[in-house]
């Protein structure tokens, strides 16, 4: 018997290390957090570099959100809307 590595026991197929579009959602939801919460800590990575401003983490929730459903499988892209058919 075929040992299954731990990518084809998942759902999705891809572990979560492989996902970059969940790290970057986790990312603005810490910086999100850090305002709502006024941690100066959560806000920036190092004491000499700039902190992350709320609208940034918001936009980075949702890029993160847009590549996530962009990404799914067994959704297609290429198929057009039925305003732009011609």
């Amino acid at each position: 018997m075929k040992p299954r590595s731990w990518a084809s026991t998942r759902r999705g197929g891809a572990p979560p290390v492989w996902q970059p579009e969940a790290l970057v959602i986790l990312v603005g939801a810490f910086g999100l957090l850090a305002w709502l919460l006024d941690v100066d800590v959560l806000k920036s990575i190092s004491p000499n570099w700039s902190a992350m401003r709320a609208n940034e983490a918001f936009s980075f929730v949702l890029v993160g959100v847009a590549g996530r459903s962009c990404s799914r499988p067994g959704v297609s892209t290429s198929t057009p809307t039925p305003y732009f058919r011609t």
